[in-house]
């Protein structure tokens, strides 16, 4: 009985556990524009769409993390395409720090390339980053305008 009763008590601790971080999971109801990356700056960013509009839910670099209490961005979504490449961008700006996330494909010379990176302008310094291998975009399905 005491068995049945431990594991019980287990199995409710679990799901417990698993509801817990599913609904923490679910605050961004659809990402838009993820980022990860260690080099040569850790950096994390995402960026997200709900029914207001878009978001900014994660901004980290290095030691700094921007308090974004989920305000709508407004942003400016640019495509460039010719034969064979593609690259979508959509650029804003988060307390002082202009932002601009993109996608890039490309398919010339017989090899594929896919790159998500962001660059950051603040203060007259520019930062690269490229995107490691967690990172997704839905940029492309963006319409090209302000939001």
């Amino acid at each position: 009985m005491r068995k049945l009763r431990a594991l019980n008590i287990i199995a409710f601790l679990g799901a417990s556990l698993l509801s817990v971080s599913c609904s923490a999971e679910t605050a961004c109801e659809k990402e838009v524009f993820v980022c990860y990356t260690k080099e040569p700056t850790p950096l994390a960013v995402k960026l997200c769409e709900d029914y207001k509009g878009y978001y900014l839910e994660q901004f980290i670099v290095g030691d700094e993390q921007i308090d974004l209490s989920q305000q709508p961005i407004q942003f400016l979504k640019t495509s460039y395409h010719r034969s064979m490449v593609d690259e979508h961008s959509v650029a804003f700006q988060v307390q002082g720090t202009s932002i601009t996330v993109s996608d890039y494909h490309s398919e010339e010379l017989g090899e594929i390339t896919d790159e998500l990176s962001v660059t950051l302008i603040k203060n007259d310094k520019k930062q690269y980053f490229e995107c490691g291998g967690e990172s997704l975009s839905l940029l492309p399905s963006l319409d090209n305008s302000s939001s």
